[in-house]
């Protein structure tokens, strides 16, 4: 399974951010889903944030296409409805001034059956996030 988030983020003054800005940014938001915190995550995304999960579309009931805060809450809570995420680690980040890819450790239980799922060396994404200015209009 592989998730490609291609979003934007609110940056300060909508100017880049540096490659430290944008790898404390990944390291919040991960922060942010590991404490269930969603309002944390969605005030990182840009209002127009655009999260693709396509390897499993069809199969996995949270993979799709999710546009804007409300896309993202719903793929949240059919992440919920259907897996319990037993832990998630984030082993290494890669980084540049635009781009960011994040190397992790994903466990989780499938509530259907309970079958324990995981993931030792998993990037979520098949090509980096891409970290991009923001103007709110």
């Amino acid at each position: 399974m592989h998730l490609n988030y291609v979003n934007e983020i609110r940056t300060q003054g909508g100017h880049l951010t540096s490659a430290h800005d944008n790898i404390q940014t990944t390291k919040g938001v991960y922060a942010a889903f590991k404490r269930g915190d969603r309002a944390a995550m969605l005030a990182v995304f840009a209002e127009n944030i655009r999260l693709v999960s396509e390897p499993g579309a069809g199969e996995l009931p949270w993979a799709g296409v999710y546009e804007g805060h409300a896309g993202v809450e719903t793929q949240q809570d059919r992440l919920a409805e259907h897996a319990e995420v037993s832990d998630l680690e984030e082993l290494d980040v890669l980084v540049s001034e635009s781009q960011v890819a994040v190397v992790l450790r994903l466990e989780m239980t499938l509530k259907k059956d309970g079958q324990k799922v995981s993931f030792p060396r998993y990037v979520p994404s098949m090509s980096p996030v891409r970290w991009r200015a923001c103007v709110r209009s």
